[in-house]
């Protein structure tokens, strides 16, 4: 690394400095850097981009889905072939995204009956391919409650959660909002999906 920035230089002497100790490894994470970049010459240095574009990070989501989706599924789905062409889908959409995989992942496995899992799955593949990290929230919001009969309750929870600067109960949020006891509860434990 000739000409090397002070980061570099810094990176260097704390590798040479833990070369001493045998096996040592060093996890650098950043954003792009063109001075991390001239690295990568140096020995035992490697250099993975992880950026949700990136085709590990588009593997590993890949490798979640299919793990997880095949546990969901278990014994559900008689067509194996079927599932994985929506799990391929899936990966697609999420296109390296994890939290966007594990939103959908939740969201599916979230459903009461073995019917509402293949129902909520083939809700994520409706609709646009590009959706949105926003639109699958929505989705999963719309779906775990009914929003004609909850919606003032949702409002409120959810404004006093970003209001309040310490944690409260469900209990004692039901007081201070004034609403039917075990309503905080109900509205939280919809929102995890």
């Amino acid at each position: 690394c000739e000409g090397v920035t002070e980061l570099c230089s810094m990176l260097l002497q704390l590798a040479n400095a833990i070369k001493p100790l045998g096996n040592a490894k060093i996890l650098v994470t950043s954003r792009p850097e063109e001075s991390i970049g001239e690295l990568s010459g140096q020995e035992d240095v490697l250099i993975l981009d992880l950026t949700v574009s990136s085709e590990e990070s588009q593997n590993d989501v890949a490798t979640y889905l299919e793990a997880n989706m095949a546990r969901i599924f278990k014994g559900i789905v008689p067509d194996e072939t079927e599932l994985r062409n929506k799990v391929i889908d899936l990966a697609r959409r999420a296109a390296g995204s994890f939290i966007y995989a594990s939103t959908s992942v939740r969201f599916t496995e979230n459903g009461d009956l073995k019917r509402h899992k293949r129902e909520r799955l083939d809700k994520l593949l409706g609709g646009t391919t590009d959706q949105t990290l926003h639109e699958l929230y929505a989705t999963a919001l719309s779906s775990s409650m009914d929003w004609e009969q909850c919606q003032d309750d949702f409002v409120k929870v959810v404004a006093l959660l970003i209001c309040c600067k310490q944690q409260l109960t469900a209990d004692v949020m039901d007081n201070i909002l004034d609403i039917e006891p075990g309503t905080s509860e109900e509205v939280l434990s919809r929102m995890k999906s």
